[in-house]
């Protein structure tokens, strides 16, 4: 018993210790109605290792892109379970919950074509959204949060109002239109690189990099160079402007110091459900 103790205390110790510090809040409490920084900072710290391992390298010159996963966005586990690290000291119980499981970086070559596909089925966490209906959910119940993947390095418009694989708009690269047959580098884990949560599953020919660290090694580096970024501030994605349609979306109380973040989307704060989740009214 004594030893179990002993070991809970080092484990809770070793969580609290600092491993960098960060200029602003970072939170996850919109991460399927707007990009988020905890998206941006996951893809950058990833992307980052894998440009420097593709140096002078035949792939070095493809465009480079990254996925984040919307994890610990709640769902289920209810209205505790968001990300939230306050401006200052990151903890290693923070970088823990940025992405929880032991997945080591890959990177893929990948086509638009499979590209698109990617951001298809991240868009069907969506409802199909009507015009003029009220009080209709943006996110599908049957759908975790952690399946929704954002991807940096593209820019490109997610249309709810159209039927499922049909919602992708205006993909680009660089400010030029992705073609099916252009090349690119996808940074990743090996989870969705096998296919996990129903994404094409990457053949062996196209695994560029197995690299050796997993992402919270990515993460403290990026931590100690701050400054030493893949890709720039740009919203990856946002919705395609609708007339009349607003949907309803549940997040943190926690979320509603932070409204003027998705101010585009006009949030209008509702009364918190039964579980506890704060509803927000959002005009597309």
């Amino acid at each position: 018993m004594a030893a179990s103790a002993r070991a809970k205390r080092a484990f809770r110790a070793h969580l609290a210790k600092p491993v960098g510090t960060i200029d602003r809040d970072l939170h996850n409490y919109f991460s399927l109605a707007a990009p988020t920084g905890t998206g941006a900072f996951c893809a950058d710290a990833k992307a980052r290792r894998v440009r420097d391992a593709l140096r002078g390298s035949a792939y070095a010159n493809l465009p480079l892109l990254a996925t984040a996963s919307a994890h610990s966005a709640g769902g289920r586990d209810g209205p505790d379970n968001f990300l939230h690290i306050p401006k200052g000291p990151v903890l290693r119980r923070h970088l823990a919950g940025l992405d929880p499981y032991a997945n080591r970086i890959w990177a893929l070559r990948v086509t638009g074509r499979t590209l698109r596909r990617h951001l298809e089925l991240a868009a069907t966490a969506y409802t199909t959204l009507v015009p003029g209906q009220a009080a209709q959910n943006l996110l599908r119940n049957d759908i975790p949060a952690f399946n929704f993947d954002t991807i940096y390095g593209v820019t490109y418009q997610i249309d709810p109002s159209q039927p499922p694989h049909n919602r992708i708009a205006s993909l680009c690269c660089n400010d030029r239109p992705v073609t099916d047959d252009q090349q690119f580098v996808l940074v990743t884990n090996q989870f969705r690189a096998a296919g996990g949560g129903g994404y094409d599953r990457i053949t062996e020919d196209n695994i560029i990099l197995r690299h050796p660290d997993r992402a919270e090694t990515a993460f403290i580096k990026a931590l100690a160079a701050p400054r030493d970024t893949v890709f720039d501030a740009t919203p990856p994605w946002s919705f395609v402007p609708q007339s009349g349609v607003e949907a309803v979306f549940y997040t943190s109380p926690h979320a509603l110091r932070y409204l003027d973040q998705i101010k585009p989307l006009e949030p209008a704060s509702m009364a918190c459900n039964s579980t506890g989740f704060a509803r927000l009214r959002l005009t597309l």
